[in-house]
């Protein structure tokens, strides 16, 4: 709680890749997959419908800090955001230009 405080005030841009998005964990295999309802500056430049590469067996239900959906049995979580902390639950580095652009779309958010 206190590292994340330290990080609140400084204003410092936290990105975490699959490992830290299991806040509501649950059971689910999926392969890749399309992205939709996409929000904020992390998704500058990217389609509705751009595909990206998800290989796990967890997922986020949909919340407030929702920033962009997939389906597989339904809608769930892909990207949150809150205050300044982003997670993913995708592989940016092998999702082709469009992860790239994503990873790319962050680091001009922490400049």
């Amino acid at each position: 709680r206190n590292l994340y405080l330290l990080f609140v005030r400084r204003g410092a841009r936290v990105y975490g890749i699959l490992i830290s998005m299991p806040l509501g964990i649950h059971d689910k295999i999926i392969q890749e997959s399309s992205i939709h309802d996409l929000k904020g500056p992390l998704f500058e430049g990217i389609d509705e419908g751009s595909y990206m590469y998800l290989v796990h067996s967890y997922f986020v239900s949909k919340s407030k800090e929702t920033v962009a959906l997939s389906d597989y049995n339904g809608a769930y979580s892909v990207a949150l955001q809150k205050e300044n902390f982003y997670g993913v639950q995708f592989h940016p580095e092998k999702s082709s230009q469009k992860g790239q652009q994503v990873l790319s779309n962050f680091l001009k958010l922490s400049s």
